[in-house]
């Protein structure tokens, strides 16, 4: 059986239809539908120009929810998927509380939902002058061994213990 092939009536080449109608290469009909896509989205801009209005702002006023939960999910997608790269990075496949072994802190050592990212030496004050949110994440993922050296990954109740194990020696040293 020989397989019918069509010229794109854009650029000329030879294609094979994947739909009925089709009359361009999957090329050509992925930039058309773009330029098509924007050319609705410039006709929109000038109907509310000639009506005195904004756009951009009557769009976002009408659909402020949707737009919103829109933003909420692919940051939330984006902070997860971060968050697990910097684990991966710093523990590579073994991701677990560190202190598990040492303090049976944790029932279980795997669980990311308490797992968290400790500065092994409590100097944690002059990264959060120079980092914040995802900025974190993306230094860990691309410095591998600073980090390393650097963080650890414990658990929520190791990471209190460590805190009051800080707290009671530096207490010690003061008479109360």
């Amino acid at each position: 059986m020989k397989i019918k092939t069509f010229i794109c009536i854009d650029c000329g080449m030879e294609y094979t239809k994947s739909g009925r109608y089709q009359k361009r290469c999957s090329k050509c009909k992925e930039n058309y539908e773009k330029e098509r896509g924007r050319q609705k989205y410039l006709d929109k801009i000038k109907e509310f120009e000639k009506r005195g209005l904004n756009f951009n702002k009557e769009n976002y006023k009408k659909n402020r929810k949707t737009i919103r939960k829109r933003q909420r999910k692919y940051h939330l997608k984006n902070n997860t998927h971060l968050r697990n790269l910097a684990f991966k990075t710093l523990a590579g496949n073994k991701i677990e509380c560190i202190k598990h072994h040492e303090w049976k802190c944790c029932v279980n050592p795997k669980d990311l939902d308490i797992l968290q990212i400790d500065h092994i030496n409590n100097d944690g004050s002059d990264d959060r002058k120079n980092f914040n949110g995802l900025t974190w994440y993306r230094w860990i993922i691309n410095n591998p061994k600073k980090a390393r050296n650097k963080l650890q990954i414990i658990c929520a109740n190791a990471q209190w213990k460590k805190r009051r194990m800080v707290e009671n020696k530096y207490r010690k040293g003061f008479d109360i």
